[in-house]
């Protein structure tokens, strides 16, 4: 990944990337839109995903709106999107930030940010920008890494500045001061969503999870997304890879 692709994280040293985006129509996508879906009507009049990407999952999402806006920092992500809704009235894809929304306040029903929020560099910021675009009664709907989970899905940078796969170290999401210096990207407890939530007008709907999707996993997959599929059913499923947040925007 190119350097200028890290920005540095407000909290400490920690360089944060702006993440890849998945394949059209892959299991990860299904997994997390069903979990939004299990807690929360995915329609309405506009929706919102920030840090749309190649519009994965912001196409698959689009049948339940009259308007779909995507917005992205990375222009040849938007170049794919644009490619697959061309001509379609209903899609609105503009390169932009989740800290600087370019939108009237209470405009949406919902807002997305689906494997997004690890990256953005302020997070405080962002999170008033979507309270203020969203209408009172709308949810907020994120998906991000889970602390639990005991496997770095993000890469790391070591000492050189070299960036490297950290899947072969196990349990590094649970050492929170290590994680911080060495991962791309950040992770999240249910604690830590609630204490964003707080005091920003968003009340807590729903919590859940969702097991790894295997997407790039050959061996046995089949077999093991039968398992995952039961955990994901069970008290286990804390220990999911994402965690799942239904945020509403209380009615002044």
């Amino acid at each position: 990944m190119d350097p200028e692709a890290f920005s540095i994280d407000p909290e400490g040293s920690r360089s944060l990337s702006l993440g890849c985006p998945v394949d059209y129509g892959t299991s990860a996508v299904k997994r997390r839109l069903d979990a939004f879906s299990r807690h929360w009507d995915l329609s309405g009049e506009r929706l919102l995903d920030v840090g749309c990407g190649n519009g994965a999952y912001t196409t698959a999402m689009a049948d339940g709106f009259g308007e779909v806006y995507g917005i992205d920092l990375e222009p040849h992500r938007l170049d794919v999107f644009r490619a697959q809704v061309q001509g379609d009235p209903k899609f609105h894809v503009a390169e932009g930030s989740a800290e600087h929304l370019e939108f009237p306040d209470d405009h949406f029903d919902v807002v997305t940010a689906i494997e997004v929020i690890e990256h953005v560099v302020d997070l405080d910021r962002a999170l008033s920008e979507i309270h203020r675009v969203l209408r009172p009664g709308g949810a907020f709907l994120i998906t991000c890494p889970n602390r639990l989970f005991p496997l770095e899905t993000h890469t790391i940078l070591l000492g050189s500045g070299r960036e490297y796969s950290a899947r072969g170290i196990p349990f590094l999401p649970y050492v929170k001061p290590l994680h911080r210096r060495l991962s791309t990207a950040r992770n999240f407890t249910r604690r830590d969503l609630s204490g964003l939530a707080a005091g920003r007008g968003f009340r807590v709907e729903a919590w859940d999870w969702v097991m790894p999707p295997l997407d790039h996993w050959a061996p046995g997959r089949r077999q093991l997304r039968v398992v995952l599929d039961r955990l994901e059913r069970s008290p286990l499923r804390i220990f999911g890879v994402s965690i799942v947040a239904a945020l509403v925007k209380d009615p002044v």
